[in-house]
């Protein structure tokens, strides 16, 4: 049986079992112009995700600028 001291455990657990493997490369690569509609799309969907969260008014705090 392996002997591990328990920071050696941790570091092998929080590694994780993907820890080991690299991601292979992309075959294509993407050009600026996908890159920038991947991104809009993105922000789509995170804009429309935000949307159906309904947060009421005394949610927010008070904010007063005050200028110095």
């Amino acid at each position: 049986m392996m002997q591990l001291t328990r920071r050696e455990a941790m570091a092998l657990v929080s590694a994780g079992p993907g820890a080991a493997r690299q991601q292979a490369p992309k075959l294509t690569e993407e050009t600026p112009a996908q890159l920038l509609e991947n991104a809009r799309n993105r922000l789509r969907r995170n804009i429309e995700a935000l949307s159906k969260v309904k947060l009421p008014a005394s949610a927010e705090p008070a904010f007063q600028f005050r200028a110095s």
